[in-house]
């Protein structure tokens, strides 16, 4: 791995860095990974089990089903 540095006169240069910096960093990020995959697996889990996915066909439709009867007024009852 390397890093750039400036070197005299305003070039770039490529400085080697030690492969247990890069190597720690690595096992840091596949660490978080991990731990972010298991957290959305649980609450994927929690989320199937607690029954927010059991309906998937009324929300879809939800809005074209009537609700009650309407009642019946009269202009005696509007007025």
């Amino acid at each position: 791995m390397y890093v750039i540095s400036p070197a005299p006169r305003q070039q770039i240069a490529l400085v080697p860095v030690g492969n247990a910096i890069a190597m720690s960093v690595l096992y840091v990020l596949v660490v978080v990974s991990l731990s972010v995959a298991l957290g959305f697996l649980v609450a994927f889990v929690w989320s199937v089990r607690s029954g927010q996915l059991d309906d998937d066909r009324s929300p879809s439709v939800r809005m074209l089903i009537d609700d009650a009867e309407p009642s019946k007024t009269t202009e005696n009852e509007i007025l």
